[in-house]
């Protein structure tokens, strides 16, 4: 112990302040007993799948009736904290005759792995093992019983859960086994979770049809069934960010008492409004190798392999000048060899016309839908265009024109394989919640008054009544005048989910803008002269996201090509950026020489050329894109492009002092990329 004087005390202190400490531990433990202590009395062994945790409490059942559950006003004589756990969770009987174990209505209480009956007694028998709740499982002891059986491990209770809970395949090898256990452990604790907080969904784990080696790698999914009658797919690596979400709103939910916590559709985790693939259809390309149209409606497999409906698409083989028929008599494409097509040039017109879901739901599952595909696997994937309208019958009438030089492989291809075409949606919100969102309470008096008078609620700490009142505001106010946007509060900041962007403002910014918004709420007939930008949404400009360059091999005189990619402000990748550094002389000619081996073979200053040639996004639509960077203490930006292809090129010429030396050496190049975002006016005011 430093800083005391604990090496001189006397053993008499040394012994009272031992006493102390055990009268605290044991004040902690409650009637807990620790591994080396010795009881005659039944009692339960925690069971952990970390050995080296396991074992080491025992709780003992004294003659008569124990309650187990949740910290509450009236205090349980066993004490659990944790998901599932009810304040008055079980019972347990102990008399001379036998120790029973009763469960409540509601409670999640297995013996054996087997869900017990509310308010039916079992017999608890030496090494039976007991779940209470999600987390806690016991091997009930009992000294004046003799078992055969070998003392089971953590390992064997969750196996023989699993076991019972699904209909595990028994030709699984043992890792893909061990990862479907896992799942079925983490699905049960999120639908413990659901029950609490009166989400009505149910989440089932399944082994997709395709690949991988992990769970991140496709292997085991999670399906997630709606009472309202959504049924959506989550990935492994989607479902685990969202438990613990879950697990932090189920917290949230605790800490006040258990009372019902509200969250906005898009800042709930059972609820997901993420564009997702909704399903496949497989077309069969070996007529094409003959030059014979195809013209088809496919049906579209869901991940669970539900017949979702009908896409109707066709390709077309076209002559040289673009026709595509229909023919003259006598007159077509067709070839009886498909090997008289090799080394010529192909055209195929690919055409994506409708969907038609097989829906017995009341109202459309998805909207914002769109198909994907890739002709030849080498190629880049093709989308359509979006149909933004919620309907059982999405238009896209998209059509793009293929060129290539028919291969060998390619004619193999054409003749064996088929192409997937994916349909892509975001799920509705009425498939995910039986009752629709309560409208929030009308603005406050202060709309009807003069701006001027209107006061902005103050920035909150943590989440507040009246935090959740201006964004309900705020929702309410989008709701009424067609904007789709949705606001919700996370850590501190107010997030925004429009219908294709996600973007972040601070309080201050939302404060500002909840002002504009109530004024165009009032009069908006009124605003047509005056308003040049969408309080709404974003303004025109506005932040993507960064990507870093690392300049380290600019040191030795390398040229340094790299496809960054672009991080948004909530952390997710949203595009890549390609960007060239050349090392060059003063006028801008490339750097000719050998590489040098670091910096000391440079003289005082240090050239090169910074090309940002393209701009490529994913998920985010703006009119124009500008890529900023701060460089030796100056900040240059690129003319805006709405293609994405900027063409930028700009010599820096920087002094080697030392600073400049260890950036060059060990640091990165920040460039900032922008969009011009033109969001369209409301309905009534444009």
């Amino acid at each position: 112990v430093h800083g005391g004087d604990t090496f001189d005390e006397s053993p008499e202190v040394r012994v009272q302040r031992a006493h102390a400490m055990e009268v605290e531990w044991t004040k902690a433990l409650g009637s807990l007993h620790t591994q080396s202590q010795t009881i005659s009395l039944p009692h339960f062994l925690n069971l952990h799948e970390d050995e080296r945790l396991a074992g080491t409490l025992r709780y003992p059942f004294n003659v008569g009736t124990t309650r187990i559950g949740a910290a509450s006003v009236d205090p349980p004589d066993m004490e659990l904290d944790g998901v599932g756990i009810l304040p008055l969770h079980c019972v347990v009987e102990h008399s001379a005759e036998a120790v029973t174990l009763t469960a409540f209505n509601g409670a999640r209480t297995l013996v054996n792995g087997v869900q017990i009956q509310p308010n039916h007694p079992v017999e608890l028998r030496h090494q039976d093992r007991v779940w209470l709740g999600s987390n806690y499982v016991f091997r009930f002891c009992h000294p004046g019983q003799a078992s055969d059986q070998p003392a089971p491990d953590y390992m064997f209770a969750q196996q023989e859960v699993n076991d019972r809970c699904v209909d595990l395949p028994t030709r699984l090898v043992p890792v893909v086994y061990h990862w479907l256990s896992e799942a079925v452990t983490k699905v049960n604790q999120a639908n413990l979770m659901a029950s609490d907080l009166q989400q009505r969904v149910t989440f089932a784990p399944y082994l997709s049809r395709t690949g991988g080696e992990a769970p991140t790698g496709g292997i085991v999914m999670v399906s997630a069934t709606y009472e309202a009658g959504g049924i959506l797919t989550w990935d492994w690596d989607k479902f685990s960010v969202r438990l613990v979400d879950m697990v932090l709103m189920w917290q949230e939910w605790q800490a006040h008492d258990r009372r019902p916590v509200t969250y906005p559709p898009h800042a709930n985790p059972f609820v997901d409004v993420d564009s997702q693939l909704i399903g496949e259809g497989t077309v069969y390309l070996h007529p094409l190798a003959n030059l014979i149209e195809i013209i088809t409606q496919v049906s579209v497999l869901s991940p669970l392999a539900n017949v979702e409906g009908k896409l109707h698409l066709s390709i077309l083989p076209l002559e040289r000048q673009g026709g595509q028929g229909p023919w003259a008599p006598g007159v077509d494409l067709f070839v009886d060899r498909p090997e008289d097509l090799l080394h010529q040039t192909i055209a195929l017109l690919v055409k994506v016309h409708t969907m038609c879901f097989h829906s017995t739901h009341p109202h459309p599952a998805y909207d914002h839908t769109y198909v994907t595909y890739r002709l030849f696997p080498e190629d880049v994937a093709v989308r359509t265009w979006e149909d933004s309208s919620a309907t059982v019958r999405p238009v896209f009438e998209f059509a793009h024109t293929h060129h290539f030089e028919m291969t060998a492989a390619r004619l193999d291809h054409i003749r064996s394989n088929s192409v997937q075409f994916q349909l892509w949606g975001q799920p509705c919100l009425s498939t995910m919640l039986l009752h629709p969102i309560q409208p929030p309470p009308a603005p406050p008096a202060a709309v009807a008054c003069s701006l001027d008078s209107i006061s902005l609620p103050p920035a909150p700490s943590a989440p507040s009544e009246v935090c959740f009142e201006s964004l309900n505001e705020a929702n309410l106010m989008a709701s009424e005048l067609n904007q789709r946007c949705v606001y919700y509060y996370k850590s501190n900041q107010v997030h925004v989910k429009c219908a294709e962007n996600s973007f972040v403002w601070d309080w201050d910014e939302f404060g500002s803008r909840l002002l504009a918004m109530r004024r165009i709420y009032q009069t908006p007939s009124k605003m047509e002269d005056t308003i040049c930008w969408n309080p709404f949404s974003h303004p025109n400009e506005f932040f993507i996201g960064t990507a870093d360059i690392w300049l380290r091999p600019l040191s030795n005189s390398l040229t340094l090509k790299v496809e960054a990619r672009v991080i948004s402000q909530l952390g997710r990748p949203c595009g890549k950026l390609k960007v060239v550094l050349q090392p060059c002389d003063g006028d801008g000619i490339e750097y000719g020489g050998e590489p040098v081996e670091g910096l000391a073979e440079l003289e005082t200053s240090f050239h090169f050329n910074l090309q940002i040639q393209h701009c490529l996004l994913v998920e985010i639509t703006c009119a124009q894109t500008v890529v900023r960077y701060t460089l030796d203490h100056h900040q240059h930006q690129t003319l805006p492009s709405a293609s994405g292809a900027h063409h930028y090129c700009h010599t820096h010429t920087l002094a080697l002092d030392p600073h400049t030396r260890a950036y060059l050496t060990s640091g990165t190049l920040c460039l900032e990329v922008w969009g011009v975002h033109h969001s369209p006016l409301l309905d009534v005011i444009a």
